[in-house]
């Protein structure tokens, strides 16, 4: 059974559904009038899983005429892309920051700005919540949102290292301490998985139902690391009420010929408003996702 305070999303994708939903989310960009026919890692994504399609039937996700980690990271961006594009208040509100988001490298390493990934994740996690039925303001520090008539500010960081971790959560919580609502860290943990692999994460799955577990497990052991508890507890604060903690990792799984997702939210209240009604609130919060 699921943990209730952990949000999972579908994980497994066909190719066809891939090309599918990738095109028609830059379609749905492109009629709100965002350039999307110039190059950008969406576009060129589609171009080289069509190819990739084209061999599928006499190949296999080891083919090495392929390079299955960029594909893999495309799936993921893709994913990402169909909830932001689901979004009506993405969609008539934020039309510059989907501009922005368009840009940045084939993989996140790559990236020297981080600003097109970062804005994706502020973008996917307030989509998710809209088009799930919260009721969303986009404003700083980056989006605000309703839940059973109170506020709560988000202030969504993507920690792009360890040695990161303590500047972007000082300034998390420096930019919500401007606001008067309460307060929740929104953090992307995806990047960290670097500092344990030395390089942009994969999964290899047996079979779909692993994908999420496994997101839990690798989520947990972040967590659990001596520098990033420490450092989270540092951020702690009477207005930070609580975190939101996300992983998403790309995953092949060969067995299925597919790609998929591993895709986790966790919603964790701080200690300070433990035996509060805030602290049952947040911890009820990701029950009402849907995606």
């Amino acid at each position: 059974m699921q943990n209730p305070n952990y949000f999972e999303e579908k994980s497994r994708y066909s190719f066809e559904e891939i090309v599918k939903n990738t095109e028609e989310s830059l379609s749905k960009l492109s009629s709100i009038g965002l350039r999307v026919s110039g190059p950008n890692r969406f576009s060129s994504f589609v171009k080289r899983m069509r190819s990739f399609g084209s061999v599928l039937k006499s190949s296999d996700l080891s083919s090495k005429d392929f390079d299955i980690a960029s594909l893999s990271e495309g799936v993921r961006d893709s994913s990402e892309l169909r909830a932001i594009v689901s979004s009506e208040k993405a969609m008539s509100e934020c039309k510059k920051e989907l501009q922005l988001m368009l840009g940045g490298s084939t993989f996140p390493s790559e990236d020297r700005l981080t600003r097109a990934r970062d804005l994706q994740f502020q973008l996917y996690l307030s989509s998710v919540m809209d088009i799930s039925g919260f009721r969303i303001v986009n404003e700083e520090p980056d989006f605000s949102f309703y839940f059973k008539d109170r506020k709560y500010s988000v202030a969504a960081k993507r920690i792009s290292s360890v040695d990161m971790i303590c500047k972007r959560l000082s300034k998390a919580k420096d930019q919500i301490k401007k606001h008067n609502n309460c307060g929740l860290i929104a953090i992307s943990l995806d990047r960290l998985i670097w500092d344990q692999v030395g390089k942009d994460a994969l999964l290899v799955a047996g079979h779909p139902d692993t994908l999420f577990p496994a997101g839990q497990k690798i989520m947990g052991s972040i967590l659990k690391s001596e520098k990033v508890g420490k450092q989270v507890l540092k951020s702690n604060d009477q207005q930070i009420v609580g975190y939101i903690f996300s992983l998403t990792v790309p995953a092949i799984i060969p067995r299925y010929s597919s790609f998929g997702i591993s895709s986790t939210l966790q919603f964790v209240p701080s200690f300070s408003v433990e035996g509060s009604s805030i602290y049952d609130d947040i911890k009820e919060m990701p029950r009402h996702l849907k995606h």
